[in-house]
């Protein structure tokens, strides 16, 4: 049976320093004209040299908001997204995924961003070869299959512990992979024109330090609504601590409550997206909200 989870960030104070690197990217502010690599230290191709065919381009055809990163069928387009070459710690990533129908796709977790030597854990292929057939691999190896829809958007997570060499892989929230990762180093995402059949979309891309909560958050009852600058807590226990942090990792805000529901003047903060780490009963998990 599919499980499906319900995701939060559990944060720890300092969690985005150090030599976490966080990405947050809806794609959505490049120019399609120019190479994407030329535009942000996130993103390289294979050789490391722009203005070649391994090149990517976002595009406003198909996208989530107004632009994604295209992934073409030129069979050479080669983007890496810098992960910051991690050793050890728990991270999540996600982006949102789009394979057309009848394409095929690629891409791939590497333990460094070294592409002379590269070292791949995991590799996904949507309709592997036009058979119909969506593969996980480990080197060339088939350790499991999912069932991609295509034609649309999907979301893809992926759990990395590389402390206890575990990872978990999610679409939509539900589980499609969950085995060892394989290394203690997670450094880059391939991003490749797999065969002159490739056509992906890529947006949303979203990389930060911190594990998946427990189910057990999710039972707690944790919402947030925000109004006027005004965010309002709520839970089905007592809220014991809520931390508040800025995308740069700042803490902006701590407090002890002791009360099922508080209300947090916002007001005086930056319009943007924070992440509200909250404390319940013991059980501690993170959602971002938006102001």
């Amino acid at each position: 049976m599919k499980k499906i989870y319900i995701l939060a960030v559990a944060l720890v104070a300092f969690a985005f320093t150090g030599t976490s690197q966080i990405i947050e990217d809806d794609m959505d502010f490049y120019d399609n004209a120019i190479d994407i690599s030329s535009q942000s230290p996130t993103f390289d191709n294979w050789s490391g040299t722009s203005g070649t065919t391994e090149d990517g381009f976002t595009t406003d055809v198909i996208a989530i908001g107004i632009k994604s990163l295209l992934i073409g069928n030129n069979a050479t387009s080669d983007v890496i997204l810098q992960a910051g070459n991690q050793n050890g710690g728990q991270y999540t990533f996600s982006f949102d995924y789009y394979v057309a129908d009848g394409a095929t796709g690629f891409y791939g977790l590497m333990e460094t961003n070294d592409t002379g030597t590269p070292v791949f854990t995991l590799t996904f292929y949507p309709n592997q070869g036009g058979a119909g057939v969506d593969e996980i691999r480990v080197g060339t190896g088939v350790v499991g299959t999912f069932d991609m829809p295509k034609d649309t958007w999907v979301k893809m997570t992926h759990l990395i512990d590389l402390d206890a060499d575990t990872i978990v892989v999610l679409m939509d929230g539900v589980e499609i992979y969950n085995d060892a990762y394989g290394s203690t180093l997670f450094g880059a995402v391939d991003l490749w024109s797999v065969d002159g059949s490739c056509e992906n979309y890529f947006d949303n891309f979203f990389l930060d330090e911190g594990i998946l909560a427990t189910e057990s958050f999710d039972a707690k009852g944790f919402v947030t609504s925000m109004r006027n600058g005004q965010l309002t807590l709520s839970a089905n226990e007592v809220i014991d601590t809520v931390a508040i942090y800025n995308m740069l990792g700042q803490e902006v805000y701590n407090s002890k409550l002791g009360a099922t529901s508080a209300i947090i003047n916002m007001s005086s903060y930056a319009n943007g997206t924070y992440i509200v780490r909250a404390s319940i009963n013991g059980t501690v998990g993170s959602i971002k909200v938006i102001k």
